[in-house]
């Protein structure tokens, strides 16, 4: 980010400001990551949610969890399909009404 419009042209203040503008946008993308965590989270059934860790978290294989949960392997990978769909739209939504100004 450039910052040709404020008085003071020290170097040493740009480049303050262009440290302090960075640190902001990587702790916009934390928040971002930690709100579509909880609402993300909230929006899943308990079978996609469950599904979703066993996956992700624990890394499991789909066959392995399809036996778990006495479930078949197609179900399994639906669940996280959808779990992975609904993540992503409100991760889209919260990026959305971040950046909104």
């Amino acid at each position: 980010m450039k910052y040709k419009d404020i008085d003071n042209t020290d170097d040493s203040y740009i480049s303050l400001l262009e440290e302090v503008y960075d640190v902001q946008q990587k702790i916009n993308k934390e928040v971002q990551y930690i709100l579509t965590g909880m609402i993300g989270g909230n929006k899943l059934s308990k079978q996609e949610y469950k599904v979703f860790i066993e996956r992700v978290l624990y890394k499991n294989k789909f066959e392995d969890i399809a036996c778990e949960m006495a479930l078949h392997q197609s179900s399994v990978k639906t669940y996280y399909n959808r779990a992975l769909k609904k993540l992503k739209n409100v991760a889209m939504d919260i990026d959305l009404k971040i950046h909104r100004e």
